[in-house]
């Protein structure tokens, strides 16, 4: 069995003791998990692969619906109507949109570079386009885009691998992160705690820290763990001073690890 199938079987076994607990209870999932800290949640729509004029479509009316985020799938048909696809897209767009374009693999490294340098004005980002951690690795740092690495990172020493190549950001609980701490591959710069469920560790290189979508990663993060704690009377505003910290503070090694924890 394949880590992945691994994963997903243990999800499922996890899925059914929660709603267990939750009807033995009489609760919600996440008044058990420690209580709501919203009355909504952010989430996307994903748009299958369609015409350029069907997805367009589809973008502008869940857009209306109220989504702020939409994931494009993209690949296995003719690469130029992928790229006008991407451009119809583009002109339905509101402000403050964001896009993804999900390649689930399909994509050679050639094909990627092409799509990427087409559509240098659509704001996006490629989510997983090649099947292989090497293809991608071979044009990283020539896409005009930045990049989500899904598929090919379903197990931890891949991941800090991608880390330590200068992909950029990770999230890892901090049993999987303490070793790379103690060993020195990651530092941990700051003994500040903000309030979270778990222990996490926010890692990149120190060359991508001031990378625009990575400053924009660690200020979400860092207002999810400050409003979570305020949902249950914890946050304070030392918890602002972590943000600066992450973008401001000095660096003493190649990685940096900002922690969250409870």
């Amino acid at each position: 069995m394949t880590a992945y199938r691994a994963l997903s079987t243990n999800a499922a076994i996890d899925i059914a003791a929660w709603d267990i607990a939750c009807k033995s209870y009489g609760r919600r999932v996440c008044d058990l998990l420690g209580g709501a800290t919203g009355p909504t949640v952010q989430t996307y729509y994903a748009i299958s692969v369609a015409s350029p004029e069907e997805t367009a479509r589809v973008a502008r009316e869940k857009q209306q619906e109220g989504y702020s985020r939409l994931q494009l799938k993209i690949g296995g048909r003719d690469l130029e109507e992928d790229i006008e696809t991407l451009h119809r897209v583009k002109e339905v767009l509101k402000p403050g949109m964001r896009l993804a374009a999900d390649g689930n693999r399909s994509l050679t490294a050639r094909d990627t570079l092409l799509i990427s340098r087409r559509c240098q004005e659509v704001s996006m980002i490629l989510e997983q386009p090649c099947r292989t951690y090497e293809e991608v690795a071979s044009i990283h740092g020539r896409l005009c885009h930045p990049l989500y690495l899904d598929e090919v990172t379903e197990d931890v020493n891949a991941v800090i691998k991608s880390i330590a190549d200068g992909y950029g950001v990770a999230l890892s609980d901090e049993i999987i992160s303490a070793r790379d701490l103690d060993e020195g591959r990651l530092v941990q710069p700051l003994q500040l705690a903000v309030p979270a469920i778990n222990n996490c560790y926010c890692i990149c290189t120190e060359a991508n820290r001031e990378r625009q979508d990575i400053s924009y990663f660690i200020d979400w993060l860092l207002t999810e763990a400050t409003n979570a704690g305020r949902g249950y009377g914890r946050g304070t505003s030392e918890d602002q001073s972590l943000v600066s910290g992450l973008i401001e503070g000095d660096q003493v090694s190649r990685h940096t690890a900002a922690r969250v924890t409870s």
